[in-house]
């Protein structure tokens, strides 16, 4: 949150930020924008904005559980896979639990996931909702509901996972962007705030393109094209099936 002046008064704003990881596994900023406020409106209109500007492949988002950005999500990128924040998730989760059972909620949550595959992940959260069932019901519920959303991140290969499964990475951008932002106190425009951000992006985001690869994307894009294969031959297979008359002539 932000604040600046606008028609004499003061009112207060959102920087929204997007970071991407592109299929060569660098990372680099995809765009930064003063918003009045998240809504799914404003976030409509950020990931509008992305897209006229040739935003293309997408098949992930990782963000906190804000409604506004879930809805824009379904309306300007509705084929991208949603992995919810685990930090945020974790944080909400705990907040419903007592201060004497967090560390014991913790430990399950950090072993649901580590786990090794989707499978055992499920497994863990059945065993952590086991656990809260009786102590916190309204956790139980929270986990249930979320559950597939927080490991939608096993879609990936295991080296990818740490990388995708939190909004860590942006985080510690807007932090730094805060950090400065404080200084100011009151911007008198929108372009200012801007002109702050993007000074402090200029320097990571070089790092991002040039540096070190963010993670490696091969095995990840072997096994979509094995995916796609299957899903063809699959598709073929079942037209197959429903049409044996004709199958049995081309043959």
């Amino acid at each position: 949150m932000i604040q600046v002046r606008e028609n004499r008064k003061v009112v207060k704003k959102v920087i929204q930020l997007a970071i991407g990881v592109f299929g060569s596994g660098y990372g680099e900023v995809l765009g930064i924008r003063v918003a009045r406020q998240e809504s799914e409106t404003s976030w409509r209109e950020f990931f509008t904005w992305l897209n006229k500007r040739g935003l293309a492949g997408v098949g992930y988002v990782t963000s906190d559980d804000h409604e506004g950005l879930k809805l824009a999500l379904g309306k300007t990128l509705p084929h991208v896979v949603w992995q919810r924040c685990q930090t945020h998730f974790s944080r909400s989760l705990l907040d419903k639990v007592h201060k004497k059972d967090r560390q014991q909620v913790h430990a399950m949550l950090k072993y649901m996931y580590d786990a090794p595959t989707k499978e055992r992940a499920l497994e863990a959260a059945e065993e952590l909702m086991d656990f809260l069932e009786e102590r916190y019901p309204e956790a139980m519920g929270i986990l249930d509901n979320a559950k597939e959303d927080i490991l939608a991140v096993y879609d990936l290969p295991a080296h990818c996972r740490k990388k995708v499964r939190t909004t860590n990475m942006t985080e510690r951008t807007n932090e730094e962007i805060r950090r400065r932002e404080r200084v100011i106190r009151i911007f008198p425009k929108d372009a200012s705030a801007m002109m702050l951000a993007g000074a402090y992006l200029q320097e990571p985001s070089e790092e991002w393109i040039s540096g070190r690869r963010y993670m490696d994307l091969a095995e990840f894009h072997e096994a979509k094209a094995e995916q796609e294969q299957k899903e063809k031959a699959s598709v073929k297979q079942q037209v197959n099936m429903a049409q044996p008359e004709a199958v049995a002539v081309n043959v």
